[in-house]
């Protein structure tokens, strides 16, 4: 079988064995490097999803390899869970809102997984809870798409957004942009400069080496940004 169309891959960070790919209707795992793929999608009520975004929790090492992983799926009809690996799902969120970005980590010590996921012209939501009860999160960029949310590999409370606007809609009633938040998504902060000259950001990294300096994907070519003063204390720590 091919993949599906359109793919948007996530990795269990301690186990590169697994890979999710998720695309027009379908989402499929492999536990072996790409050599062997399994459809994940089939026991779901929901037989007609675009699978836009997943995000990863990796779970406890286990055989067959992923099998306690939680995975989040930003999707046209609210958000798709599972704990076991994608075995078994539920639905979650606002089921009239269309998702399309999610990322997701657990804090050192807890039990439940934070969950950041974003939609298309409503903002941002957050679960402190494993997905299962969710909040708007104040923001200025309500009336945009996000894109891509990013959390810090050196501190992942320190959340980036990419979004874009609905140019080819006739939609533009706000600005394209990176915004970042260091206390859960309270107050944000925009990072990119003035007058921005595309319609969409598309992914965000950070330097490997000097964690203050972000890089950008737009239509245009890659932006290099500095994050601003006090921020790089905050993601490196005392």
């Amino acid at each position: 079988d091919k993949l599906p169309y359109r793919v948007s891959l996530e990795l269990n960070e301690k186990d590169p064995r697994v890979l999710y790919a998720g695309g027009k209707k379908e989402i499929w795992k492999t536990i072996d490097k790409g050599a062997t793929w399994k459809r994940l999608d089939q026991e779901i009520n929901f037989p007609f999803l675009q699978w836009d975004a997943i995000a990863v929790v990796p779970g406890e090492a286990s055989e067959p390899p992923g099998r306690h992983d939680h995975l989040y799926v930003a999707t046209e009809a609210g958000i798709l869970f599972s704990h076991d690996g994608g075995d078994t799902w539920a639905r979650s969120g606002p089921a009239d809102l269309v998702f399309t970005a999610i990322a997701a980590h657990r804090p050192a010590g807890a039990r439940d997984d934070v969950v950041y996921a974003g939609t298309f012209l409503d903002g941002l939501y957050a679960s402190r809870d494993s997905g299962n009860t969710w909040k708007k999160l104040p923001a200025d960029f309500q009336d945009t798409v996000s894109t891509k949310i990013f959390l810090h590999p050196r501190n992942p409370e320190v959340v980036f957004v990419c979004n874009a606007t609905e140019a080819h809609l006739g939609r533009i009633r706000a600005t394209p942009g990176l915004y970042l938040t260091v206390d859960g998504g309270e107050t944000w902060r925009e990072l990119t400069p003035l007058n921005l000259p595309y319609s969409t950001l598309y992914s965000v990294a950070v330097h490997p080496e000097r964690p203050n300096v972000v890089y950008v994907a737009s239509p245009g070519g890659i932006l290099r940004l500095a994050l601003p003063e006090g921020f790089y204390d905050v993601i490196t720590g005392p």
